[in-house]
């Protein structure tokens, strides 16, 4: 479905674990995603938290309570349990593609 696909770019270095595994973003990244799929244990996603800051994160979700995970080792895992948090986070979509911004704009054609 083609109305729930997005194209946005990456900021920051929290999903670049530095080690280049298939799984890191780096900064300035584009990535596509999916609005269709809000849901998935140990995937990558764009999450709106309070309203104000989209992020992109691992998830994993136990019980009642969410894990939100960097890839880089420098963040601290998060955990928002409804009981113990007043923060309110929103799954926007499932990160399903990454390119790197500077290949894409600088790929020489022949």
């Amino acid at each position: 479905n083609y109305d729930s696909i997005h194209i946005i770019y990456a900021q920051g270095d929290s999903m670049d674990s530095g080690w280049n595994q298939p799984d890191d973003i780096k900064d300035g990244d584009l990535l596509m995603i999916d609005t269709s799929q809000t849901t998935g244990n140990f995937q990558i996603f764009v999450i709106l938290v309070n309203n104000q800051e989209l992020r992109v994160k691992k998830l994993m979700k136990n019980g009642d309570c969410l894990y939100v995970t960097s890839n880089n080792p420098k963040y601290k895992q998060e955990v928002y349990c409804p009981e113990t948090s007043d923060v309110e986070i929103k799954v926007i979509g499932k990160v399903v593609w990454k390119g790197s911004r500077e290949r894409f704009f600088n790929h020489q054609y022949s």
